[in-house]
């Protein structure tokens, strides 16, 4: 009994596991049939899905192929439209093109367009127009204190008016010194605002000068004034030399060399002047050449001279040898040798030799010719320093003097200097000029 149950046992056993192995085989082929009728449902999607891909390709490959003109057509509307200078110029339509590609490049580039249509720049502007004023309305109140909105939060547009002038000078004003600003108040209000700003800094600039500075530029004014007076007014370049030595406490009467050489010249001038009138008042009372009667007689020491006019028995005799007195021992002594000019003894005699002396039978006019070469020395050397050092008035009217006394081919000084006219050319044309001032 024992037995036979035991083998019932194991055969119950036997055929459990055998069910078991079939049911899991069976759900296994299941899944197998499943997994299988997945896997095909998707590859018949992606074949459905490439087929309608080729075909949507295909489509817009022909609506390309169709519409191409009329996108291009459509893109050099915009580039137009863009470059077109009229403000309010007509925008370009914006098409329905069967290609997506198209169609989505259109919509962009029309989005793109309206920000520059009429409207949309007129709306920007009155935004901008207005978002200005408020704040020009809220920079009044915090600089003037004024305050322009009225009780319903408007601008009251009148007084906005008449306050926008004084902010606008005020922000102008803004990138300028306090001192600028300050003195800009005390200008012209009628003069344009360029030039009230000009003004300002010149005036805020000579507020800030120390006094050292205010007297060295008053110098430099009197100095430039003293020259205008004397050679006229200087150019540019010379005007600025001249304050620049004025600044620096440069601009003085000649020193050193410079000083011996115009003293000297201005001495030998005005003794050689003196001595030609002296010459020609003899002349006048005793007649044309007289004098030379009395030259080359004596060897002209001055001792013998002293007793010639001694012994001298007519009023000729004793003015003649007084002249020649004069010659030898006021204009050799005293021009040369005590005016201060550096002259070698060797310059001496020739100077001597030009001028002449009172043994040469050219007395006369050798006196005259040395007067005028003097004066055309005295002259010159006045034009060499003028612009570098201080000549005086005094020394300026005597060259002018001489140069009117002797009719020397020279142009006074402080006067203007008339051009020749040109001559004309072979044939009768040419031009003529009619002026040209120098001033010397």
């Amino acid at each position: 009994m024992a037995d036979e149950t035991l083998q019932a046992f194991q055969l119950g056993a036997s055929l459990f596991d055998r069910a078991q192995t079939q049911k899991r085989m069976m759900e296994q082929m299941q899944m197998q049939t499943a997994d299988q009728l997945m896997r095909q449902r998707q590859y018949d999607l992606q074949n459905k899905i490439q087929s309608n891909a080729y075909a949507q390709a295909l489509e817009e490959q022909a609506n390309q192929t169709a519409e191409y003109d009329a996108f291009q057509k459509f893109n050099e509307d915009v580039a137009n439209y863009l470059n077109d200078p009229v403000v309010d110029s007509k925008m370009p339509v914006l098409p329905r093109f069967k290609s997506k590609t198209f169609n989505q490049n259109a919509i962009q580039a029309y989005q793109g367009l309206q920000q520059y249509s009429p409207r949309a720049k007129l709306a920007k502007s009155r935004e901008q127009y207005e978002s200005k004023r408020i704040s020009n309305a809220a920079d009044m109140l915090s600089t003037f204190g004024v305050d322009v909105f009225d009780e319903n939060g408007r601008i009251n547009e009148q007084l906005y008016q008449a306050n926008i002038p004084r902010l606008n000078e005020e922000k102008r004003l803004s990138g300028y010194s306090q001192d600028v600003r300050s003195a800009f108040s005390q200008t012209d209000k009628a003069l344009p605002f360029d030039q009230r700003v000009g003004e300002a800094i010149k005036l805020a600039k000579e507020r800030g000068k120390s006094p050292t500075e205010r007297t060295q530029e008053r110098n430099a004014e009197l100095a430039v004034s003293e020259y205008t007076s004397a050679f006229g007014k200087p150019d540019e370049q010379t005007d600025a030399f001249i304050r620049n030595n004025a600044l620096t406490g440069r601009w003085k009467t000649p020193e050193g060399t410079a000083e011996k050489r115009i003293l000297g010249d201005e001495t030998i001038s005005n003794s050689a002047s003196m001595l030609a009138d002296q010459l020609e008042n003899f002349e006048k009372k005793f007649g044309a050449g007289a004098i030379q009667k009395y030259v080359g007689l004596i060897d002209g020491k001055v001792e013998e001279l002293k007793r010639k006019i001694s012994s001298a028995k007519t009023e000729e005799e004793k003015q003649a040898y007084a002249l020649l007195q004069r010659f030898q021992s006021n204009f050799n002594t005293v021009a040369f040798e005590k005016s201060g000019k550096a002259v070698t003894s060797q310059e001496m005699e020739r100077l001597k030799a030009a001028l002449g002396n009172i043994q040469s039978n050219n007395f006369a006019d050798d006196v005259r010719n040395f007067a005028s070469l003097a004066a055309e020395d005295y002259y010159g050397t006045i034009r060499s320093f003028k612009d570098k050092y201080r000549i005086t008035p005094t020394q300026v009217r005597q060259a002018n003097e001489l140069v009117a006394k002797y009719k020397l081919p020279l142009t006074p000084f402080g006067q203007p200097q008339q051009a020749a006219p040109m001559a004309p050319a072979a044939g009768g044309g040419g031009i003529k000029i009619e002026s040209v001032e120098v001033i010397q």
